[in-house]
Formats: structure tokens, C-alpha cells, sequence
């Protein structure tokens, strides 16, 4: 895609792949689908999906009945939404992942080991951490540069 301002080339984000259905990762999720994008949820737990799902059911509710999302608005992006257990699978296609799992460094680990095995190359590595330095741990397992923390001050549907 061209950058209307400058003419330059500019990647284009469709796919995104929320890690961990918590509360940070259901409110991330739930965000980027009412902004437009295709948004995969992966949570390894299946009743954490089934609550996350109940929980976004509700979230829309409540915009379309604040007047936020018209319906056909809050339609579409739960079109655009989906809800799996198998990550390996649901990143290859991924442009952007956010991992929002529990804060803690072994498991952020584990997981960015796997997403640079199972990401596309052009895909963009995201941790939502506010306590733990992952830039250090990412780096000394040899993530490359693409990868880097993102902190949500709030939970992002408030």
C-alpha cells in the first residue's frame, strides 16, 4: 500500500493474532476487530475461549447499546473475530501478534520461541508487558529486532 502523504511503500496490517484470552488479550481483541482488522484470539485453555467469547458478546452489546457500534458495524466485526487453541496454526499468516499472556518471563519466552518459528518473517512480534524487561530475554535467544514490548496503561475496551 502507498502512503497518500509521502509515496512510499507501507506495510499493511489485516491479520492480527491476539496470544492469550485473559483480560488484557480478550480487550485487545475485541479492539482490533471494532478498528477493522481480521483478529484471531489463541488461548490454549478452551473455557478461558468460551469466556473470552461471552465476554465480547457482551462488550458489543453494550456499544451497540451506547450507541458506539451501530449493529451492522458490531456484525461485521464479529465477523472478523475468531477464537482458537492451536497457535502454531494460527499465526502463519499473522502481520502483527500481540502476546498477552500472564507475566511471566518463561512462558513469554516459550512463546516467542515458538512465534519465530511459526510467524512469517514479515510478521511483527509484540509482548503487552508493563513489569517484565523482555527486550533483554527476547535478544539473548537471537529474536530479531521485530520483536518488542507494548504496555495497554488500561484495559483497552474501558
Amino acid at each position: 500500500m502507498t502512503d497518500p502523504l509521502n509515496g512510499r511503500e507501507q506495510a499493511l496490517i489485516e491479520q492480527l493474532v491476539v496470544v492469550g484470552g485473559g483480560v488484557m488479550g480478550r480487550g485487545i481483541a475485541y479492539t482490533g476487530a471494532v478498528s477493522g482488522f481480521h483478529v484471531k484470539l489463541v488461548d490454549k485453555y478452551e473455557q478461558v475461549l468460551q469466556s473470552a467469547r461471552q465476554e465480547i458478546e457482551e462488550l458489543f452489546a453494550g456499544a451497540v447499546q451506547r450507541n458506539k457500534l451501530t449493529l451492522e458495524e458490531a456484525a461485521s466485526a464479529k465477523e472478523r473475530l475468531s477464537y482458537h487453541s492451536d497457535l502454531e496454526g494460527s499465526v502463519q499468516a499473522a502481520d502483527l501478534v500481540i502476546e498477552a499472556v500472564t507475566e511471566k518471563l518463561d512462558l513469554k519466552k516459550q512463546i516467542f520461541e515458538m512465534l519465530d518459528r511459526h510467524a512469517p518473517a514479515h510478521g511483527l512480534l509484540v509482548s503487552n508487558t508493563s513489569t517484565l524487561s523482555l527486550p533483554k530475554s527476547v535478544r539473548l535467544r537471537g529474536v530479531p529486532i521485530k520483536s518488542w514490548p507494548c504496555t495497554f496503561l488500561t484495559r483497552p475496551t474501558k
